[in-house]
């Protein structure tokens, strides 16, 4: 969470009555609640590492339609925009 919100929500609770602390509360829940599927979706899309013999093992996806199975290999930003159009109902 930015220092800004941080401090915001801080302020909120702090200054607010109890409508606005447990509206400050779920609010922090619900930022706790995306930050853990960011860091899962990081580590998935982001998860390079080195393994024990020395070897560079790249995260990938294999992206597969029900119409078809192209066989193509997606990395990175590539995979971010594929999941943006699925997520948007293209056909990709």
């Amino acid at each position: 969470m930015s220092e800004l919100t941080q401090e915001g929500l801080d302020y909120f609770e702090r200054a607010g009555d109890e409508g606005d602390k447990k509206y400050v509360a779920a609010i922090r829940d619900e930022i706790e609640s995306l930050r853990c599927d960011a860091e899962r979706y990081r580590y998935l899309r982001c998860g390079d590492k080195i393994d024990p013999n020395g070897y560079l093992e790249l995260s990938q996806w294999n992206f597969v339609t029900q119409e078809r199975n192209s066989g193509r290999l997606l990395f990175s930003a590539e995979l971010d925009a594929a999941i943006d159009a699925a997520m948007n109902g293209a056909n990709v």
